[in-house]
């Protein structure tokens, strides 16, 4: 195996977990909700499963934290939910993008122009913001509970370690796979031009 098709392969695998927690969330008995809760549940019941922890006692302060914070930038509840639910939908679509242009490129062995595409859009829309996100949350309200609504009188020592496992947790997963998509790219780039236009392609 080339280390191309090793960094394909990872990365069919890697999208392919968010793609299935995408169709999860499309599918699931929340489909159609445009809510904080909905932004963070598949993947919170998901990462609690193999955690320990209860899904209800990280969806509720998490989405408190949102409620808090959302304000001082003007931005209503209703307005970013919404936001999420098409901004979600989109990255799905990517990662579906990745997962079947990675296929079809292992398949075939061409470079593949829908898993070229899907992973730059994926690395400029999505990598980009959710390594700001997933830094300045866990970090930043861990720095300034009282900012990110958590209050020290509000639950017990256990509640906060739990929340603060969970945090950087996803934080960490998210950050790996940001530098899985690069490292991709970058082999990508190095190895696989694409062929002139009139040559075979996907």
């Amino acid at each position: 195996m080339t280390p191309l098709s090793l960094f394909v392969l990872l990365s069919v695998i890697n999208h392919g977990i968010f793609a299935t927690l995408f169709l999860w969330r499309a599918t699931g008995a929340h489909a159609t909700d445009t809510s904080l809760e909905r932004a963070v549940m598949v993947e919170t019941q998901t990462l609690c499963a193999a955690l320990g922890c209860e899904p209800d006692a990280i969806i509720a302060p998490l989405t408190s934290a949102m409620r808090t914070l959302l304000p001082a930038y003007n931005i209503t509840e209703a307005s970013w939910a919404l936001f999420m639910f098409w901004y979600m939908s989109v990255e799905g679509v990517l990662h579906i993008g990745i997962v079947g242009g990675g296929l079809a490129q292992l398949w075939n062995g061409r470079a593949s122009r829908i898993f070229r595409w899907s992973l730059l859009l994926e690395m400029i829309v999505m990598d980009i913001a959710y390594t700001l996100m997933y830094t300045v949350l866990p970090y930043g309200c861990a720095a300034s509970p009282a900012a990110c609504g958590f209050r020290g009188d509000s639950g017990n020592f256990l509640d906060g370690v739990s929340l603060m496992t969970f945090l950087m947790t996803i934080s960490w997963l998210q950050h790996i796979s940001v530098l899985l998509d690069l490292l991709t790219w970058a082999v990508l780039k190095c190895e696989a031009p694409l062929p002139e236009r009139g040559g075979k392609q996907d």
